[in-house]
C-alpha cells in the first residue's frame, strides 16, 4: 500500500492498522474476565485502565433496578492509562467512550 503524509514521508509496503476503540475483550470464550486494557467501566479513584474519553455515570433509583444510570454529558474527561480516575460527590463511576 502506498501512503503519503503531509511531511512527504512515504511508506511503500504492507501497513498494519491498530483499532484502539475496541470493546471489552474476554480472556477466553464465554468468560466474564476481561483482558487488561480493554475495560469499559471503571470505579472512581482507581487507576485508569485505558486512555481515552470517559463519561461519568450515576446510578439512579434503587440498587434493585440494575443497569439504571444517569449519564452526565458535561462530565466527560480525557485521561491517559495510569492516571487516577476522578472522584465526584455524586458517587459516579466512569464509562469509556473511546479515543
Amino acid at each position: 500500500m502506498l501512503m503519503a503524509s503531509a511531511s512527504g514521508t512515504e511508506f511503500d509496503g504492507p501497513v498494519q492498522w491498530v483499532w484502539e476503540g475496541s470493546a471489552p475483550t474476554p480472556v477466553k470464550q464465554y468468560s466474564f474476565d476481561i483482558t487488561e486494557g480493554t475495560e469499559h467501566v471503571c470505579q472512581a479513584g482507581t487507576v485508569c485502565p485505558r486512555s481515552g474519553r470517559w463519561l461519568a455515570r450515576v446510578h439512579s433509583g434503587s440498587f434493585s433496578t440494575a443497569g439504571s444510570y444517569r449519564y452526565d454529558l458535561a462530565g466527560i474527561v480525557t485521561l491517559r492509562h495510569g492516571q487516577s480516575m476522578p472522584v465526584r460527590n455524586d458517587g459516579a463511576d466512569w464509562e469509556w467512550l473511546g479515543i
